[in-house]
């Protein structure tokens, strides 16, 4: 779907949506060539809203929309950060992770 709407492809509007279920459950897979898209962003003008593009068109289909990264700060997840409502950033469940590193302990200097 991305690669379509980069090369200016005509794309219908759910061309790329699996129907997985009848209780209301869609996917749009990736595959590894999205590696590759990710490169392929940079040289486009508002590369951050071509995802966005997209989902305005299909959400009004849907409650919720859940778009799944890698933790990276990819180009890919910098379109899905742009078309985002909100973000759940999932940490692990201990103190030292939501601790803030920038204290600087009286010993370390």
């Amino acid at each position: 779907m991305l690669d379509k709407v980069i090369k200016d492809i005509p794309l219908e509007k759910d061309e790329a949506i699996l129907h997985v279920n009848s209780e209301g459950v869609d996917l749009i897979p990736s595959n590894s060539d999205l590696e590759t898209i990710d490169v392929g962003l940079v040289n486009i003008m508002c590369r951050e809203y071509i995802l966005k593009n997209y989902i305005d068109e299909i959400k009004n289909q849907y409650d919720y929309i859940i778009i799944d990264c890698r933790p990276s700060l990819s180009m890919i997840t910098l379109n899905a950060l742009a078309c985002s409502d909100s973000v759940i950033i999932p940490v692990q469940a201990h103190y030292l992770s939501s601790k803030r590193n920038d204290t600087v302990n009286s010993n370390d200097k």
